[in-house]
């Protein structure tokens, strides 16, 4: 990979402190960009394992279920659509948290 560096001199700014401006706005964007991968991950690995959750409780649902199995399950999926619920009114405030 090639990197063009073009740097116009006419604004009366040195053209070291142009390039320290430049590699300094580098870094911020490369920041962000790692910042915004570790995001996405933690966003994965939650929608994960609310996923996993989720399947463990369906897995469960079958003939021949007790009523405290039926109760069991309707609880554990009722608790997992109060989250999402909580998240989709106000991801900034989730509630319940968590």
């Amino acid at each position: 990979m090639d990197v063009h560096v073009f740097v116009h001199l006419g604004s009366g700014i040195g053209a070291d402190r142009k390039l320290d401006q430049l590699l300094a706005q580098g870094v911020q964007i490369l920041m962000a960009t790692t910042e915004t991968k570790a995001a996405m991950a933690r966003i994965d690995q939650a929608t994960d394992d609310i996923s996993a959750r989720i399947t463990a409780l369906v897995a469960k649902v079958g003939t021949g279920m007790t009523q405290a199995e039926v109760d069991e399950v309707n609880a554990g999926l009722s608790a997992e659509a109060s989250k999402l619920e909580g998240i989709a009114k106000d991801p900034d405030a989730p509630v319940p948290a968590g």
